[in-house]
C-alpha cells in the first residue's frame, strides 16, 4: 500500500506560482548528498554522493493508443504515466563512473525502489514517412501522482520484481513527492518520443522472452518531470535543506535490452499493449510500454521564507538524456 498522499491541487497551483516568480531553473547550483545507505542504525558508513545511478526499468503510458485517432488519446488530453525501477549503484562527488564507490550488499541483501505516477497532456502528435513523432508536458493537475523511493532489507519486504511488478513499494519509505508542472521561463519540462512506424521487434529482448513473442515498435524519446518532495527520512538523507531539484538523467527505448518489461507496474495496473506495442493504427485503448534508463543527480535552490514553509524541497524527474542516449546508439551500431 502506498504510503504518502500527495498535496491538493490548491497547493501544487501555489507552489507552481511561486516558482514562477523565484526563476528556481536559473537559481540552481549544483550539490552532493551526504547519505547513509542502510539508515543511522546500519553497518554502511554515510558518504557524499554525487548521483544515483537506477538499473533500466519500465514505464507505461496508460490507454494512450492510437495517438490522435478515435479511442485514444487526443492533443490535449491528459493521460497517467507510470514507472518502476531499482538502484544499480551510486557515483562519488568527483565524477567518477557508477559503480566506482560500491554499496556492499547492494541488491543482494537490501535494494533501493523508486516509483512514479504522473499525469502528462499530449501537447503534439505527427507522422512523417516512417516515423511518428509525440510531444508531451507534465499536467497541472496531478491529483492522485506521486514520486516515492523505498529502502528495504528484506526483512519485512520482497526483492522486486521487474517482471510482475512486484516489491517496489515495501520496506522503508525514503522519500516522496508529487509531480508538477513548472511554468517557470527556464523550465526545460517537457517529453518526447519517436518511433518508427513499419518497423517491429521482438519486445522481450532480456534473456528468455517471458512475453511470448509480444512485438514492438522500435524508438526512443527522452523527458523532463518536476516533483516538490513532501517528505526525507533523515535517516538516510543527512543532508538539511529547504529547496532541492534531484535531475534524473534518463533514456526511453524500445525494444527492453536491459531488463525483463514490466506486465504490472506497482499500483496493480496491468499492462495492455496489443499485438505490436506502439502501433498507432490498431483500435484502442491500448497502453504504451518502453525501458527507461535514470541516473540522479542534484541540485539546490536558494532558501526563500515562504518556500521553506510550503515544502521540503524539490525533485527533478528527468525521463530524457542524450548523453545515454547517444552512448546506447554507438553501442547498438558497433
Amino acid at each position: 500500500m502506498l504510503r504518502a498522499r500527495p498535496p491538493g491541487s490548491r497547493f501544487l497551483a501555489v507552489l507552481a506560482a511561486t516558482l514562477v516568480a523565484l526563476g528556481v531553473g536559473g537559481t540552481a547550483r549544483a550539490v552532493d548528498i551526504t547519505f547513509n545507505p542502510d539508515g543511522i542504525a546500519g553497518g554502511l558508513p554515510t558518504r557524499s554522493i554525487g548521483a544515483f545511478d537506477w538499473e533500466p526499468g519500465s514505464s507505461l503510458s496508460v490507454g494512450v493508443l492510437p495517438l490522435g485517432a478515435p479511442g485514444g488519446l487526443q492533443v490535449g488530453q491528459t493521460f497517467t504515466n507510470l514507472y518502476q525501477a531499482k538502484l544499480q549503484g551510486i557515483t562519488v562527488p568527483t565524477g567518477a563512473p557508477v559503480g566506482s564507490d560500491s554499496l556492499p550488499g547492494l541488491n543482494t541483501t537490501f535494494e533501493y525502489t523508486i516509483v512514479m505516477q504522473l499525469q502528462e497532456v499530449l501537447t503534439g502528435f505527427l507522422t512523417v514517412g516512417g516515423s511518428s513523432f509525440a510531444t508531451f508536458q507534465t499536467a497541472a493537475n496531478q491529483a492522485g501522482s506521486l514520486l516515492q523511493i523505498y529502502y528495504d532489507d528484506f526483512t519485512s519486504g520482497v526483492k522486486s520484481n521487474a517482471l510482475n511488478g512486484t516489491g517496489f513499494t515495501d520496506g522503508t519509505l525514503i522519500l516522496s513527492g508529487v509531480p508538477f508542472h513548472d511554468a517557470s521561463p527556464n523550465s526545460n519540462e517537457g517529453s518526447s518520443y519517436s518511433s518508427n512506424v513499419g518497423s517491429n521487434a521482438l519486445l522481450d529482448q532480456f534473456g528468455p522472452d517471458n512475453w511470448a513473442n509480444q512485438r514492438t515498435r522500435t524508438g526512443s524519446g527522452v523527458a523532463v518531470v518536476d516533483a516538490a518532495v513532501n517528505f526525507l527520512n533523515p535517516a538516510f538523507f543527512t543532508t538539511p535543506f529547504s529547496v532541492l531539484i534531484a535531475n534524473f538523467d534518463t533514456n526511453l527505448i524500445n525494444p527492453f535490452t536491459k531488463i525483463d518489461p514490466s506486465k504490472v507496474f506497482f499500483n496493480g495496473h496491468a499492462a495492455n499493449l496489443g499485438a505490436i506495442n506502439g502501433d498507432n493504427t490498431a483500435a484502442g485503448p491500448r497502453d504504451f510500454l518502453f525501458q527507461a534508463d535514470a541516473a540522479t543527480s542534484f541540485a539546490a535552490v536558494p532558501e526563500p521564507g515562504s518556500m521553506v514553509l510550503a515544502f521540503t524541497g524539490l525533485v527533478t524527474v528527468s525521463l530524457g538524456s542524450v548523453r545515454k542516449l547517444r552512448r546506447r546508439t554507438q553501442v547498438s551500431a558497433a
